[in-house]
């Protein structure tokens, strides 16, 4: 959201958000330093065939729509943006993803919606295709979609424990990558 409190018919109110009025923009940039590659300015709804898919499905489509690249590329997006169909489009198109997905929505397996009460560090993994829906509970379960990894996959990683001493842990290698990508560190795919 970028603020603004003026009068247009391009701005957005989002009550949970920081900034609760203004332009609401959305952009494809390098996760490795930043630079802005493509943005698009959220001007409300749009009366086309893609509205059926979603407008996160819209987004991420239009944003992709000029990656061409002989080497694997990869694009991560959060929960607003993620789902089945979006994750098929884009390993059609030769891009993975990697992505949180909300556990209400559609396509989703029935295994994953349901609240099973995890312990800490505990993960569940279903393939199908070529996507991998993963769970993981580290403070919360969260759950995600990758078609940029396998189900076996598991890595270390450091977290911070309630009285702040670091800890190793074990974790599927998809919630590191997506956490490291979000963060703004670079990710190898061809190793």
């Amino acid at each position: 959201m970028v603020k603004f409190k003026g009068r247009s018919t391009m701005k957005q109110y989002m009550p949970g958000k920081p900034v609760k009025r203004g332009y609401k923009i959305w952009a494809r940039s390098d996760a490795s330093n930043g630079y802005l590659y493509q943005f698009e300015v959220y001007t409300g709804k749009k009366n086309d065939s893609a509205i059926s898919e979603g407008l996160g499905n819209r987004v991420i489509i239009n944003l992709t729509n000029d990656l061409h690249s002989t080497s694997p590329l990869l694009v991560v997006f959060d929960n607003f943006f993620t789902s089945v169909p979006l994750m098929e489009t884009l390993f059609s198109k030769n891009i993975y993803a990697i992505g949180t997905i909300r556990t209400g929505r559609k396509f989703l397996p029935e295994l994953m919606k349901k609240n099973k009460k995890y312990q800490k560090n505990e993960s569940l993994m279903l393939a199908c295709r070529d996507t991998v829906t993963v769970q993981w509970r580290d403070t919360k379960a969260v759950t995600l979609l990758s078609t940029a990894h396998i189900m076996i996959e598991m890595t270390e990683v450091i977290r911070t424990q309630k009285d702040g001493c670091k800890r190793k842990v074990t974790c599927p290698k998809a919630f590191a990558d997506y956490t490291r990508s979000m963060g703004g560190e670079w990710i190898d795919l061809t190793t």
